[in-house]
């Protein structure tokens, strides 16, 4: 899979969960998850995780990539969003961390160059927040956090990171 076909998908899926969705969900600022990385997300490019970071367990992704946030907070941000790697037949929901230049530290799946990764920054407060607030490491795949945003009920401002946010965390 590549990035226009991964864009692709996002938008099969989100004109389907449109054209399913009841007419109370009319009133949303986003139709689902994929409809919200299609508008707010970013592609990123996988790296080699550093020998310095450690691999967390598989089918963990997000408590593995809250980790990495909460241990590198200077350099490292959080993000969710869709991956698709060789083997899968489809994107899957996926968190990792990126640094200043966008490349990706999975510390979940093993690096592959042809992975495709788009997702949403998130706001290091907002994340921990969340997490603390209902005990789940996810966003988007949370009952409890992605409805309001899907609602416009949080603000893109509160949850969305903005790169200045590492230079003031002591870089």
């Amino acid at each position: 899979m590549n990035k226009s076909e991964l864009n692709e998908y996002l938008r099969n899926v989100a004109d389907l969960v449109k054209s399913i969705k009841s007419e109370s969900a009319h009133t949303y600022k986003f139709k689902g998850c994929e409809d919200l990385v299609l508008q707010l997300g970013e592609f990123h490019r996988p790296k080699p995780l550093p020998t310095w970071l450690e691999k967390g367990r598989l089918q963990a992704c997000y408590a593995n990539s809250f980790k990495l946030m909460t241990d590198h907070p200077a350099t490292l941000t959080y993000v969710e969003g869709y991956a698709c790697r060789a083997g899968l037949p489809l994107p899957v929901l996926h968190a990792w961390c990126i640094d200043r230049e966008g490349w990706v530290y999975d510390a979940t799946w093993p690096y592959e160059k042809e992975t495709i990764y788009r997702g949403i920054s998130f706001n290091r407060n907002f994340v921990l927040e969340c997490v603390l607030d209902t005990g789940g490491y996810s966003i988007l795949d949370n009952p409890m956090i992605a409805p309001k945003i899907f609602k416009g009920l949080i603000p893109s401002n509160e949850f969305l990171f903005h790169q200045v946010e590492l230079k003031n965390q002591g870089s």
